[in-house]
Order: C-alpha cells, then sequence, then structure tokens
C-alpha cells in the first residue's frame, strides 16, 4: 500500500522488478522448503474435478493480444531487455488520459477476472 514499502523487498527482485533476483530465488525455495517440511506431501493425492475451465491472456511475455479488445488509443510497446535483446516484454498504454480492455470470456458463465498490472 505503500510505495516506500519496496526498498525492503527491492533485491528479492531482478532488474526489471518482475522475475526474482537470485536472493529472491532463494527465499521463496526456502519458503517453499519450509512448508513442505511442515505439511509434508501426499503421495497419492485426491484430485477433485474442477468447476470451471481457466483462459489466460498476458502480453507480457509475448506481445500477443489476441483474446482481448483494446480501445482505439491503445498502444502495445516493447520494452527493450538489456540483459537479453531476444527476450524484450511488452506494455499495453493508453495514448491520452483513458482506454479500456475488453476480455472475452469463451465459457459463456460468469467467471472471476484477476489482473496484474505494472
Amino acid at each position: 500500500e505503500n510505495p516506500k514499502d519496496w526498498i525492503q523487498y527491492a533485491d528479492m527482485f531482478a532488474s526489471d522488478a518482475h522475475h526474482p533476483s537470485k536472493k529472491g530465488h532463494e527465499q521463496m525455495a526456502r519458503r517453499v522448503f519450509n512448508i513442505v517440511e511442515y505439511y509434508g506431501v501426499i503421495r497419492e493425492p485426491r484430485l477433485g474435478k474442477f468447476t470451471t475451465s481457466d483462459h489466460c491472456v498476458n502480453w507480457f511475455e509475448t506481445g500477443d493480444t489476441r483474446g482481448i479488445d483494446i480501445s482505439p488509443n491503445g498502444v502495445l510497446e516493447s520494452l527493450l531487455n538489456r540483459r537479453s535483446p531476444t527476450f524484450d516484454k511488452f506494455a499495453l498504454s493508453f495514448e491520452g488520459s483513458e482506454g479500456w480492455i475488453r476480455i472475452n470470456n469463451p465459457f459463456g458463465i460468469r467467471m472471476e477476472l484477476y489482473i496484474g498490472y505494472m
């Protein structure tokens, strides 16, 4: 909630501020290990049936915006990855003050929507 809180976690992320750094990977691995140590792992888990399907759209890695509609002032921009020019990231921005994104729900039933943003 407070942008100043970022400072205490900044070293957990790589220079792109999206992927974990070496320290971030190590901390995640330690936390997962502790959870598994505490709860254990079921050798033959019983998996139930999901009541709905899952549908993901993410242009951040590929620039592929199939499955969404974007307002006419929407601009997909390539963000240069200085460490690896062959692995650029992509951002969607809007010229002016507002824009919209329409998500296609291919299942015809009401579903939850989760949005990630930078």
